[in-house]
């Protein structure tokens, strides 16, 4: 397979993995659990998810998030999804949906809960 777009690796740290999430284009970061997330990637369905982990206080997230965007369109009508997994906190949601209007993000986006734990 090859696609219209390259992109260096070090800017894109993905975790491929089966997963089912729905989210409609352009809507609010919604939130998910740490065991919601392991759940969903548990799941055995015929689409393929790309989740990428971010956050809007990671330079190379931000940099790399105009080439997601492309993969966004990309994938659409194939058997293949983004789901982009914010590591902001939840208290800056706020800030992560307004860096995604911003920045005219459409796919589909959540907010990880449960960060502190990772520290």
């Amino acid at each position: 397979m090859t696609f219209p777009f390259t992109v260096p690796l070090r800017f894109l740290p993905i975790v491929l993995c089966f997963l089912w999430y729905g989210s409609s284009a352009q809507a609010p970061a919604g939130r998910i659990t740490l065991p919601q997330l392991q759940s969903y990637c548990g799941q055995v369905n015929d689409t393929t998810y790309v989740v990428n982990f971010w956050a809007t206080w990671c330079g190379p997230c931000r940099m790399e998030m105009p080439a997601l965007e492309q993969f966004y369109d990309y994938s659409q009508g194939k058997k293949i999804r983004l789901l982009l997994v914010s590591l902001d906190e939840p208290k800056y949601e706020k800030q992560v949906n307004g860096f995604l209007q911003k920045n005219g993000i459409r796919a589909p986006v959540v907010i990880l809960q449960g960060t502190k734990d990772f520290s």
